[in-house]
């Protein structure tokens, strides 16, 4: 009768455990708005894509037009961050490159994180040869240097934004992957798992449900700086004319203009 009276309370216990696992993500939030610091990160991620949304239509100059009578200014009323080597404006080039770089890195990562995080969810669930067999081909990944590793992926699956943006989501998905399954190792010896999974819970929903709830915030924090440098490189394979149309190579390579000239000729209007 005491055994029965004890498993009852465990599981009692166990139970009301449960509902936290569904509230990790309102917990994530609520700690999130209270550092400053992340709050003002996120605003300007926010300003950023409002720039790269309006940017391109209030633009002061046209950002491909030649102004051979201003170039190499300096910040000024007229050009508030200078020109480059063709008098172009450098602030009009950088708001329009800010779309195209920032699609490129946002989709680029948004393919990574998930391929990795499902990836990492499995390795770090399963474990034994599933584990071993998913970590040893991150190890492979992470072997080359990023830039490098997308230039060869580009190599084989040919020039384009497209294939830009797979072949630098390639080497997103070892860091979100390895991240994701540290992060599920700790998370599934939590009670509410083991009473998901006594109450007859699937694999699948005690992944996504109970387990990815706890990772959010590793892979939040790995989220910015892979966007940050998924952008650097997408900007680098523009510069080095991967991406295989004239016009988006100009256009990605528009940060580029901030610290080094381009050997790009100017594009007139035809």
């Amino acid at each position: 009768m005491a055994d029965k009276n004890t498993t009852s309370n465990i599981n009692l216990a166990a139970a009301e455990e449960l509902p936290k696992a569904q509230s990790k993500f309102k917990e994530f939030v609520k700690k999130f708005m209270k550092r400053k610091t992340a709050v003002i990160s996120l605003a300007f991620i926010v300003f950023i894509i409002l720039m790269a949304i309006i940017g391109p239509y209030v633009v002061p100059y046209d950002p491909q037009a030649p102004d051979y009578t201003a170039m190499m200014q300096g910040p000024s009323a007229a050009h508030i961050w200078g020109t480059n080597e063709y008098g172009q404006d450098v602030f009009s080039r950088l708001m329009v490159g800010t779309r195209l770089s920032l699609t490129c890195a946002l989709t680029a990562t948004i393919i990574g994180t998930a391929i990795g995080v499902v990836l990492g969810l499995i390795a770090g669930f399963y474990g034994g040869i599933i584990d071993a067999l998913i970590m040893r081909c991150c190890d492979v990944l992470f072997a080359f240097p990023d830039i490098l590793l997308a230039i060869a992926v580009v190599a084989i699956i040919g020039q384009g934004m497209v294939n830009v943006m797979i072949a630098v989501a390639v080497f997103t998905v070892p860091s979100f992957a390895r991240i994701i399954r540290s992060a599920t190792i700790s998370v599934k010896q939590a009670p509410y798992v083991e009473v998901a999974r006594s109450l007859g819970c699937s694999n699948t929903r005690i992944l996504f449900v109970h387990i990815f709830p706890g990772t959010i915030q590793s892979m939040i924090c790995l989220l910015y700086t892979s966007d940050a440098a998924d952008e650097r490189s997408s900007v680098d394979l523009g510069c080095r004319r991967i991406i295989k149309k004239k016009k988006e190579q100009r256009k990605t390579a528009a940060f580029a203009n901030m610290y080094q000239y381009n050997q790009h000729e100017p594009e007139t209007n035809k």
